[in-house]
């Protein structure tokens, strides 16, 4: 039985992802897909638009067997930490045999030549670097600025993406083999939506949606129909609720992202607060990206601060929470808990009393992310969703 499996956060679930699932299952005959999905909060640093179990159902309506919860401490870290949690959990998995992901590359050689490149010379500690920082560059742009001779590969978010897991791959020794999808159609950051292309990225869709534009030519018909009866959730939701964080606390230089410089520049500018979205930009500056802001205002909100390693904490948790799987699916969680090194949980209460203190920190910060989303989606909606612990997996 070939198992593959993809990192993911469908958010929304689009025509670009069925195409991968279905590449996936025609090129490398795959029997399983897993997919590693975010909870609901994302890299971006952006809430979720719709909440994880939503999207785990579409995952399972489009071909994944199984969906996982990727804890909220990798969900919302760097690339770096995204890719190292990720690809840790699937490793340990130990039933794993391709990790697919999209590249705006066809060329893996390529992307194999660049992630040695950068694990011998051009990482975040090397004097080179450490010296365009404090010129004032990103490390993203000092990086590039070493590679020269790979701006075509670095241009690309999702290979940029695709580095991080080939180098986890590598660091961890795994046995999974990298397999690479061609992004079809937009790539991850357009915010343009074109009827004549039935791909547009994700960012466009939640764009579209926020604006109410029509976005039907860019899912697929069941994620459409649900679209009609839910209630999306943005950053702009978390404006209270982030404000008052940003004043109470003395020093938000102890969560995770935010430099001493950052915490400084957020004390600043914090009387001219109106909106999440609004005081991102306001942040903004040349040693500072959006994508760095907001990642680090949802580390604030969320409590993620800098008293743990997450690379030790990837390595030593026991336990990842089973959103839904298919029926006919089943033998896989078979082969799972006779293989892993991780157990799959379906039921918290069942487990909780075993959590060593990796999977502790992971899951009091998981409930504590999922409580401020259902918070938000109460104020929105009047509805109020399950207790946390009483949530149901999806059995499709």
């Amino acid at each position: 039985m070939i198992t593959a499996a993809v990192i993911c956060e469908y958010n929304p679930f689009h025509n670009g992802h069925l195409y991968q699932i279905e590449f996936i299952k025609k090129t490398l005959k795959a029997d399983r897909i897993i997919c590693l999905m975010s909870g609901d909060f994302t890299q971006r640093g952006e809430p979720a638009a719709f909440e994880k179990f939503v999207r785990a159902k579409w995952a399972l309506l489009s071909g994944a067997d199984l969906v996982l919860c990727l804890p909220v401490l990798f969900s919302t870290g760097s690339a770096e930490i995204f890719a190292y949690g990720a690809v840790s959990i699937l490793d340990r998995l130990n039933c794993v045999d391709y990790l697919c992901f999209g590249t705006e590359t066809d060329d893996l050689d390529r992307l194999n030549g660049l992630m040695n490149k950068i694990r011998d010379h051009a990482m975040i500690d090397n004097p080179e670097i450490q010296k365009l920082i404090r010129s004032g560059l990103t490390y993203a742009q000092a990086r590039a600025s070493v590679l020269k001779d790979y701006d075509d590969i670095l241009s690309g978010s999702n290979n940029i993406l695709a580095i991080e897991y080939l180098l986890s791959l590598r660091r961890l020794n795994s046995s999974v083999k990298p397999y690479i999808i061609k992004r079809k159609g937009s790539y991850y950051n357009d915010e343009s939506l074109e009827d004549k292309n039935i791909y547009a990225s994700a960012t466009a869709i939640r764009k579209g949606i926020k604006e109410n534009k029509e976005t039907g030519s860019f899912l697929p018909s069941y994620v459409y129909d649900d679209l009609k009866e839910l209630t999306p959730v943005f950053s702009n939701d978390l404006s209270d609720i982030l404000k008052y964080k940003l004043t109470e606390e003395p020093d938000l230089s102890i969560f995770y992202d935010v430099s001493s410089d950052l915490s400084l520049r957020i004390k600043n500018k914090l009387s001219s607060f109106e909106s999440f979205d609004e005081f991102g930009e306001t942040l903004k500056a040349k040693n500072f990206t959006r994508t760095r802001i907001d990642r680090s205002l949802c580390h604030i909100l969320l409590n993620i601060n800098k008293d743990i390693d997450p690379y030790d904490i990837a390595d030593n948790i026991l336990y990842i929470r089973n959103l839904g799987f298919k029926k006919e699916s089943s033998d896989l969680l078979s082969v799972i808990k006779e293989r892993s090194d991780i157990k799959v949980i379906s039921k918290i209460p069942d487990h909780e009393n075993e959590f060593n203190d990796a999977d502790r920190y992971l899951f009091d910060k998981d409930l504590f992310s999922f409580k401020i989303y259902d918070d938000i989606l109460y104020r929105k909606t009047g509805v109020h969703s399950p207790n946390e612990y009483s949530k149901q997996i999806l059995v499709l």
